[in-house]
């Protein structure tokens, strides 16, 4: 196969990282990271960054060490480094010389918005989420939403310089995963043929009771929130 370069995604949560992530941890050439080590990588909640007592490249390296010529595969989202004062500018081009990139995306950021919340209703509340629906703040969406489009833009320069591959959830996960997991695998030349076993115990690395589900059913307060979207150019996004 020669010598690849380890994977670093670029993405927000709920844009389908985790169900790619357990695909492709099914392939030979990944490195499957050990029990009680946390993947993928979410720099928020190292303490020891967020205290200062080691840096975000420290850590990327020591993760780099233990993959041990195998590709290692790495999930940030890039505001967590803005809270580390990191643009990706700079994670990019600290990291170019063994990393290539992965962008994922979502289109409908309403839809991202309330996979979020219910992340966050399944952490809270385990299989009880099922009997709950997701409250959204509405009132924040456009801003919000404003946030997640510059994010993005800030991603897509910092990484056109350089070998990259661009998901969009819609067409090359929320169907099927796996397609997006080897069109990953094709365009960095790790490609293998496998019998998928699920690898993460993960509220997002699977199919919940929610994945088929329209906004409307799903959105505690959707009449507020189509309120808010109805006359923006964002109305489109209340219906999945």
């Amino acid at each position: 196969m020669g010598v690849k370069k380890h994977l670093l995604i670029l993405a927000l949560g709920a844009t389908g990282t985790n169900a790619i992530v357990d695909q492709l941890l099914n392939n030979s050439h990944v490195y499957k990271y050990k029990k009680g080590e946390k993947e993928p990588l979410n720099l928020r909640l190292e303490e020891d960054v967020r205290e200062g007592n080691i840096t975000w490249k420290k850590q990327i390296s020591n993760l780099v060490e233990k993959a041990q010529g195998k590709i290692l595969i790495i999930h940030v989202q890039p505001q967590h480094f803005e809270e580390l004062g990191v643009s990706m500018k700079e994670v990019v081009s600290y990291l170019k010389d063994d990393f290539d990139f992965i962008f994922m995306r979502r289109r409908n950021y309403l839809a991202q918005k309330s996979s979020h919340a219910f992340k966050h209703l399944w952490r809270d509340f385990g299989h009880g989420y099922k009997k709950r629906k997701a409250k959204i703040n509405a009132p924040l969406l456009v801003s919000n939403f404003k946030y997640r489009k510059r994010i993005e833009g800030d991603i897509k320069e910092a990484i056109k310089e350089h070998k990259h591959i661009i998901l969009i959830y819609e067409k090359h996960v929320q169907k099927n995963p796996r397609t997006g997991a080897d069109m990953i695998a094709k365009h960095f030349g790790f490609y293998e043929n496998y019998k998928y076993k699920r690898v993460r115990n993960h509220y997002h690395a699977k199919k919940n009771k929610w994945s088929d589900v329209t906004l409307a059913k799903k959105i505690k307060n959707f009449n507020e929130v189509k309120k808010v979207l109805i006359k923006t150019k964002y109305k489109w996004m209340l219906w999945e």
